[in-house]
């Protein structure tokens, strides 16, 4: 690969916002990836920050997906609790109570399939 800038110069590498080969005259190491110029270096730090932060937020709502499919089967099951514990049979409210408990179900079958993937 050829630099963009000094076409007798061989590449190091690639600018991270805009992709151009770049040689070592050219080259402003940010740590986390190289920029080409002054404009490509301000965009190539809101690029690294805007991965920090998905790193970060990604590994937070992993935790979280587990809060409510719980809380569905908890409620759906205090409804079928209270019906039976009242002897009163219901046919709204138990169905409810069974629909939350499936839909809870379901919701956590899929959060623990979203976290065994091992590309995110």
């Amino acid at each position: 690969m050829i630099c963009y800038n000094h076409p007798d110069q061989q590449a190091c590498g690639t600018c991270k916002n805009c992709s151009k080969g770049i040689c070592k005259n050219c080259t402003t190491d940010l740590g986390d990836g190289i920029a080409c110029t002054a404009s490509c270096v301000e965009d190539v730090r809101k690029l690294n920050s805007l991965i920090y932060r998905n790193l970060k937020v990604s590994d937070t709502t992993s935790k979280r997906v587990f809060i409510m499919p719980i809380f569905y089967m908890f409620i759906g099951s205090l409804l079928l609790g209270i019906n039976l514990y009242l002897k009163k049979v219901d046919t709204f409210v138990v169905i409810f109570g069974v629909i939350l408990i499936l839909f809870g179900a379901y919701s956590l079958y899929t959060a623990v399939q979203l976290n065994k993937d091992d590309r995110i």
